[in-house]
């Protein structure tokens, strides 16, 4: 069962923290209401939180080419939707 954890749309936005625990990935995945492909600009970074609770950008991203990645490092995730997209994109865990 599938859980978004940001809504679509075409602002910059975060999605809701994302808590993988050791030795329990998590799938994430971005989607659009109308069923169709990503936009070709649309780029979600994923960021990893610190432990002084500051947020660093991975190198990891979520983008037309690659739009789903199993996150299996135990720490709590974020992934930010880019501004630039036309057509509303959300993210999903599942």
């Amino acid at each position: 069962m599938s859980i978004e954890i940001l809504a679509p749309g075409t602002s910059e936005a975060a999605s809701s923290d994302v808590v993988v625990a050791a030795g329990a990935p998590v799938h994430v995945f971005l989607f659009r209401a109308d069923e169709e492909r990503v936009d070709h600009n649309c780029t979600c970074p994923v960021f990893i939180q610190k432990p002084d609770l500051s947020w660093a950008q991975t190198t990891w991203t979520l983008n037309r080419d690659n739009p789903t990645r199993v996150i299996v490092g135990a720490g709590t995730y974020q992934i930010r939707r880019s501004g630039n997209i036309t057509n509303a994109t959300g993210i999903a865990t599942g």
